[in-house]
């Protein structure tokens, strides 16, 4: 059985941003074993996302062989197929990937205020050229058992609104947070359970 692995270091924003081109690249490996490698914190989302056969942590320490020339992660094993958004800018890492993979495409997290769309330029980056409307079509994730339980509940649209960003730069100013949910609100939509008010600034 063919083995692909996806590493993916980059936060929130970017794993739902990369989430299409991950699919895209699930439909172009189809029967192969699919292991994708982000932060501790999104691996569980990552694995409620249903396109990994298996979620491994990018921070956990057999990924430091990777640049200390220690042994590799068991899951690098077996010359998979490697898509990495990490060790790009790293000579030791780039070589060490290149030695472990039978195919590499290496590229980094989407930093750039100006080109295109984050989400297309990872699609890009594997060589796909899907449309906007194509990205957002297959951006979604599935809604989890208890917020599937509270939308259950209700009628009408739910809003969910994640007001932080890594980036100063990417930060929504609070008021127009605010400003976001009462027009939701005013209009019938709903934030299930107890949102935290945002601060005045």
């Amino acid at each position: 059985m063919q083995r692909v692995v996806i590493l993916f270091p980059g936060a929130l924003g970017d794993v739902l941003l990369a989430l299409p081109t991950w699919r895209i690249l699930r439909q172009r490996h189809v029967g192969a074993y699919l292991t994708i490698a982000v932060s501790d914190p999104l691996a569980g989302l990552v694995a409620a996302c249903g396109v990994a056969d298996a979620v491994e942590r990018i921070d956990a320490p057999a990924v430091a062989g990777l640049f200390s020339g220690g042994p590799l992660p068991p899951w690098l094993e077996g010359r998979p197929a490697v898509y990495s958004w990490f060790g790009a800018s790293d000579p030791e890492a780039r070589a060490r990937l290149l030695g472990a993979a039978a195919g590499l495409v290496l590229a980094q997290v989407e930093r750039a205020p100006d080109g295109p769309h984050a989400a297309a330029a990872y699609a890009r980056h594997v060589g796909a050229a899907p449309s906007l409307a194509e990205l957002a079509a297959s951006s979604g994730v599935p809604v989890g058992a208890r917020m599937g339980a509270q939308v259950a509940a209700g009628s009408g649209p739910v809003l969910t609104v994640h007001a932080g960003a890594g980036a100063a730069g990417k930060r929504w100013p609070p008021a127009d947070v605010r400003e976001l949910v009462a027009w939701w609100r005013q209009r019938g939509g709903r934030i299930p359970g107890n949102p935290r008010v945002l601060p005045a600034s």
